[in-house]
């Protein structure tokens, strides 16, 4: 394993817990409750419900990279 190769895990790593974070305020596990705020729940109508398909979407997209970094070095 190259030094290159190393950073590119780790930095796609951090992508990666970013798409868990999102898709935690997502399914509202992270944030206030339904009905405890009324701004955050306009915020989630509008905006935050996407990320329950974006995160996976985007933590898949980091895994491929992953896959191209490690493979297409070799």
């Amino acid at each position: 394993m190259t030094t290159h190769l190393i950073a590119t895990i780790i930095d796609h790593s951090i992508s990666i817990l970013g798409g868990i974070v999102g898709l935690l305020v997502g399914f509202r596990l992270i944030g206030p409750k339904p009905n405890i705020d009324p701004k955050y729940d306009i915020f989630y109508k509008k905006f935050a419900k996407h990320l329950k398909w974006l995160a996976p979407l985007y933590i898949l997209f980091t895994l491929i990279q992953i896959g191209v970094s490690v493979y297409g070095s070799v």
